[in-house]
């Protein structure tokens, strides 16, 4: 019995040597997140860029990546699973500082967001690093969509 154990700790090590030395590959995460002075990016619901499909685009003028999820039932699930922070639980899913990272045709990456991030420019560090994007291939926009407050339903009104 002891040799059977000894002989899967072994197995595993030799794995894990394997995987210590083969280099690490950050693949950009297309997304939406949360972000807070306490947390940085939380609530990040992504998938990788590389595998997601284009649509068309009028916004970006271009084919865009874009990620499926939706802050609205992201935050929804959250709260079920009681993933959300205290300080944020009673507060609606548009209350936060949050945007959505989107990848471009032309290899490109933009990361739309609301005003919040004026007075928090170090967000964009940790979305950068959360989504594991290139820095010289990231733009920030931003849109009224992500202020604090808003949804789409106020700016179809």
């Amino acid at each position: 019995m002891a040799d059977d154990f000894r002989g899967m700790i072994n197995a595993f090590m030799e794995l894990m040597e394997d995987n210590r030395n083969e280099p690490a590959i950050d693949r950009p995460k297309i997304g939406i997140f949360w972000w807070s002075t306490l947390y940085g990016c939380f609530g990040v619901d992504y998938e990788y860029a590389d595998t997601a499909p284009y649509s068309v685009s009028s916004y970006f003028n271009q084919k865009v990546k874009c990620p499926k999820s939706r802050h609205e039932k992201q935050w929804a699930k959250m709260l079920r699973r009681g993933k959300v922070p205290s300080e944020y639980a009673l507060l609606k899913f548009y209350s936060i500082p949050r945007g959505r990272v989107f990848s471009l045709e032309d290899g490109t990456f933009v990361v739309c967001h609301g005003r919040w991030m004026d007075e928090h420019p170090e967000a964009k560090e940790d979305i950068l690093d959360e989504f594991d994007l290139p820095r010289d291939k990231t733009e920030f926009r931003y849109d009224e969509h992500w202020d604090i407050g808003h949804t789409w339903d106020d700016l179809l009104v």
